[in-house]
């Protein structure tokens, strides 16, 4: 959704990592890698500000 009340891509991404992290999940996997690594900029410039929670390792199956 793109209106004045919605994030765009990446903040959509971003509240997606931080929701998985509260829960315990590990981080979703971005197929796009040049996606993925904006969305993991972002999370370094947002971790110098403010507290993030800890990432979980992913499960191997």
């Amino acid at each position: 959704m793109l209106d004045g009340l919605q994030v765009n891509p990446l903040g959509n991404a971003i509240m997606g990592i931080i929701a998985c992290r509260y829960f315990s999940l590990p981080d979703p996997v971005f197929m796009d890698r040049s996606f993925g690594k904006k969305v993991r900029e972002y999370l370094v410039l947002i971790k110098k500000n403010i507290g993030l929670p800890p990432k979980t390792k992913q499960l191997k199956i």
